[in-house]
Formats: C-alpha cells, sequence, structure tokens
C-alpha cells in the first residue's frame, strides 16, 4: 500500500487540506526576496467570482483559505471577501505585511489567524495586532545569512510579551540556500533552539529539506520535510491553478466561461505538477537519500532549478549510498 505521508495522493482525493488565494498581486511593498515580485499581475479578484470559488472548495470539502498576495489588504473589497470566507471556511488565515489600517476591517473568529510578515516587524503599529480580537497571530521571519541573530531574537521578545504570537521561521525560496548553508543552518538552528528554551511557541513555514537541516539540533522528527500533496493549491487573481505559492507556472484557469472546473480535474493538474517536482528532487540527488520516503522527500527547494547535485554535495555531509 502507498505510504500517505509521504505522497499525499491518498487524502487529496478526499479533500485539499488548504487552498490559497491571491485576493491581488499588487503590493504596498518591494521586498527583494519576494516569491512573485518578477510575476506579479496587476488584477483583483472579483467579489462574485471569489464567493463562487469559496462556495466550489467548500462543497468538496477544503476546510482551510489561505488569504494571500501580494498584499491582500490593499483589494478594496478586503472586508467584504473575508466576511464572504467566513461563511463557507471553518478558519481563515490572512497573510500580510501589516503595514495598512485597512487590516483592521478584518474581524477574526477564534479558529482564524493572521501572519505577519516580520521583515515590517518595527512598523506595524500595535493596532493592527489586533490584539483585543479572536484568533491567532502568526509571525513569518525569514533567516538568510545575513540574519543577525541577536537583533532578531531581541524583536522576537518584544513581540512574545504581548502574548498570543507565534513563529514561523522561513528560508529565502527566491536563493540558492545550499551555497551559504553552513551560516543560514547555524542561525537557523539557534533562532529555533532560543525560541524553544524561553517558550516561545516556534514552527517551519517552509517544507526544509532534510539534507540542508542534517548536522544540526532541530530533531529530525520535527523538520517537516515532507511536501504533501494535499496541501498544494493556489488561486491567483485571474483564477489561475498554480501548485503553490513557490511556483509562478499556471497550471489551468479554475474558469470555462462561467462555470469552475470539475473538482477532480482540479486534483489532476495538482497531482501532475506533483509528481514532476518529485521526479526532478529524486533525479537530482534523492533517489540515493537515505532518508527518502517517510522522513522527507526533497520539499520545494530540491525541485528548484537553481540549486544543483552539486550545491547540495558541496555544502553538506549528508548520507548518501
Amino acid at each position: 500500500m502507498p505510504d500517505k505521508t509521504t505522497s499525499g495522493i491518498l487524502n487529496i482525493n478526499k479533500m485539499l487540506r488548504n487552498i490559497r488565494f491571491y485576493l491581488t498581486e499588487n503590493c504596498n511593498a518591494n521586498c527583494s526576496t519576494c516569491f512573485n515580485r518578477n510575476t506579479r499581475g496587476k488584477s483583483y479578484m472579483r467579489v462574485d467570482k471569489f464567493e463562487q470559488l469559496c462556495a466550489y472548495f467548500r462543497d468538496n470539502k477544503v476546510p482551510v483559505l489561505k488569504i494571500m498576495g501580494g498584499e491582500p489588504t490593499l483589494h478594496p473589497d478586503f472586508q467584504i471577501m473575508t466576511e464572504i470566507a467566513q461563511k463557507y471556511f471553518k478558519k481563515i488565515c490572512v497573510f500580510t505585511n501589516g503595514l495598512s489600517e485597512d487590516l483592521q476591517k478584518f474581524n477574526p473568529r477564534k479558529s482564524d489567524s493572521i501572519t505577519y510578515n516580520f521583515r515590517f516587524s518595527k512598523k506595524i503599529s500595535k493596532e493592527n495586532l489586533m490584539l483585543d480580537k479572536l484568533g491567532r497571530r502568526s509571525l513569518e521571519i525569514q533567516v538568510s545569512e545575513k540574519t543577525d541573530v541577536k537583533v532578531l531574537m531581541d524583536e522576537i521578545k518584544r513581540y512574545s510579551s504581548y502574548g498570543k504570537m507565534f513563529v514561523n521561521f522561513t528560508l529565502d525560496c527566491t536563493e540558492n540556500i545550499f551555497l551559504h548553508r553552513q551560516e543560514i543552518a547555524t542561525k537557523y538552528e539557534s533562532l529555533w533552539l532560543q525560541c524553544k528554551e524561553m517558550g516561545i511557541l516556534a514552527g517551519k513555514d517552509h517544507i526544509v529539506p532534510l539534507c540542508f537541516l542534517y548536522g544540526t539540533k532541530i530533531p529530525l522528527k520535527s523538520a517537516k520535510s515532507i511536501c504533501r500533496l494535499d496541501c498544494t493549491g493556489l488561486i491567483d487573481a485571474d483564477y489561475n491553478l498554480r501548485h503553490c505559492n513557490q511556483f509562478s507556472d499556471h497550471l489551468i484557469n479554475m474558469f470555462v466561461g462561467d462555470r469552475i472546473i470539475p473538482y477532480n480535474i482540479l486534483v489532476n493538474y495538482l497531482k501532475s505538477k506533483h509528481i514532476k517536482l518529485q521526479d526532478t528532487a529524486l533525479d537530482k540527488i534523492c533517489k540515493d537519500c537515505v532518508f527518502y520516503g517517510k522522513n522527507c522527500n526533497g520539499g520545494c527547494f530540491v525541485a528548484k532549478d537553481n540549486i544543483t547535485k552539486v550545491d547540495i554535495l558541496n555544502n553538506t555531509d549528508f548520507p548518501l549510498i
């Protein structure tokens, strides 16, 4: 029997665990490490089509909507769309840089959450944290070879003093993380361990491959190195289906005229892309890796074209055959 923790193919036929929507790819910032800065469109989702898509995914038992961009609060109907989403989904998560006061138009339920880009931590007002409202607040923190661990930890401590904060560490998916692997992994490990020692809840936003984390003190069992098929799926502001926010290629448009494509067709396209990414990772290095399968499938980094097998071999001591 196939291992459902490895492929996710068994689960996706029942439901996706979540779906991502780009309300717009317009943004009020210009981050050098933004994964869609070079492919960013100017469209805004229409409210009627947004609701049509919400009903479609609700009817196919998808429980969580992740509202992303660009900067989703720039959508002129941001408040209306979050209210519509709450009618159809058990949980909605808003990803934001936290700069716009329009964020305060969102009224989160206990099950909802807001994730802030920590790059703008010194510019996010306390009012935009909405600590008097329900739901979880998360800080998405990108770690790179330029990260100053002490300065960053001081800022994390300041935010954690507000309570209600969860930390998500991420990596720069636009760069070749293996070229500076020693520096990045050391800083990643230090931040992870310091948060753990201080009782700050910390997780990982990206599927970090074990060949990157190998040799650090981060337990392999908590590495979350399986990129699951049932966690794929993104609809951009022009209603194109994409595999996820790490890949900009359009798989198929969700609409044929006024009708949405059948759900099993969506599943087919996501399966096809997911299998191609796994083939890329396996051909590159993963088929010679002792951890491939139950513990790791390379994640989105190993499957990317900008990272080669030589980069991985030259910058890790990973056990291969």
